[in-house]
């Protein structure tokens, strides 16, 4: 008599024969999987440091380096005049504009604000409780996430470049991710 099928312990050893392949296909496959996801994390820790990098940059060419306002204390916030426009006459940047910068260090989000104000030639820097009053003041834009400090330096130096420091960091399944972004920019100085 001819059997046709599959007795039980052959379909069982199949099957187990299938589960150890496919169980060393997965160790194959995995670190090139967690490889991907590192890159991947260190794409977007990069993007997020040249938006903020590159904003900020901008502005800051824009300022006149003695009327810089940073509040290193509580969340981090700093503060420039504009100028987008020159006097006729003298050639002096004409400031009309103030732009703003403060870190949500909980959700480690940079936002922007700019307004307008009475045009000047001779900014002076904002004081500390201004500060914080507009940061908490909407409209605020975001500009990236993942900045989770954002540290201003060399302000009282002046014949050194300013120093913007930017320490991004982006959870991932071992360890933070950490890009450490460092600009240095020489404000115009007016004389």
């Amino acid at each position: 008599m001819r059997r046709r099928g599959l007795t039980l312990m052959e379909l069982l050893v199949v099957v187990g024969l299938l589960g150890l392949l496919l169980a060393l296909c997965i160790q194959i496959v995995q670190p090139s999987i967690r490889v991907w996801e590192l890159n991947r994390a260190r794409a977007d820790l990069d993007q997020a440091a040249m938006v903020a990098s590159g904003r900020l940059q901008r502005d800051l060419m824009a300022t006149q380096r003695e009327a810089i306002s940073f509040r290193p204390t509580g969340p981090c916030v700093v503060a420039f005049p504009l100028s987008t426009r020159y006097e006729p006459l003298s050639g002096k940047p004409i400031f009309d504009r103030w732009a703003l910068y403060s870190l949500d260090p909980g959700n480690r989000v940079l936002y922007r604000r700019e307004w307008d104000v009475t045009a000047t030639t001779e900014p002076k820097p904002l004081l500390d409780p201004q500060l914080a009053l507009l940061a908490a003041t909407p409209p605020l834009q975001r500009v990236t996430g993942h900045i989770a400090a954002l540290r201003v330096v060399n302000l009282s130096t002046p014949d050194t470049p300013v120093r913007v420091e930017l320490d991004l960091r982006r959870p991932s399944k071992g360890a933070d991710e950490v890009t450490f972004r460092v600009l240095e920019l020489n404000p115009r100085n007016v004389p």
